[in-house]
């Protein structure tokens, strides 16, 4: 399933006084499920070998530049 990504999503808010403060707790409508990415319909083969060269690229990387795993 390929859905378009929303660029903007309804707001949440909330006001609640907490003794003399006032808390606006907000949030935004995005659901995200991750695992879903790795269903087979949403696993591509990298044909072109892009993944592969990046990865060989990041490993030869400095051993104290940081880097997401």
């Amino acid at each position: 399933e390929r859905l378009t990504p929303p660029a903007e999503v309804e707001t949440a808010i909330n006001a609640v006084w907490r003794q003399n403060r006032l808390l606006t707790p907000i949030g935004g409508g995005v659901t995200v499920h991750p695992r879903r990415a790795l269903d087979p319909p949403n696993l591509l083969v990298d044909e072109k070998g892009t993944v592969d060269t990046a990865r060989t690229a990041a490993q030869a990387l400095p051993a104290d530049r940081w880097w997401w795993d």
